[in-house]
């Protein structure tokens, strides 16, 4: 699962460079990812799509967590979450359809 994991964070990086997206959806806690490191590397690539992350996590305690959201600047859904909470976010960033 590990190895896995990782291919997955190089695709999704390079993936956002190379493409444009409304809206990105990332979980702060991840088996062999980061949502923070995530951040950091689309920032890094492409500091416009990084204001369009959207983050999710159970995990608004953390100091670690809790710096990046008040750097980051971009909303943050916290689980457990009902479907609603999760489409007005979505559409608060990209309009409604």
């Amino acid at each position: 699962m590990e190895e896995y994991a990782e291919v997955y964070k190089v695709e999704a990086a390079d993936l956002v460079e190379r493409e444009s997206f409304d809206v990105i959806i990332t979980d702060m806690k991840m088996p062999g990812m980061d949502g923070a490191a995530f951040y950091r590397q689309v920032r890094q690539r492409d500091p416009a799509q990084a204001r369009r992350i959207i983050f999710i996590t159970g995990d608004t305690a953390s100091d670690e967590t809790l710096a990046l959201l008040a750097q980051a600047g971009t909303p943050c859904i916290e689980k457990p979450f009902r479907v609603h909470q999760f489409m007005a976010t979505v559409e608060k960033m990209i309009g409604k359809p």
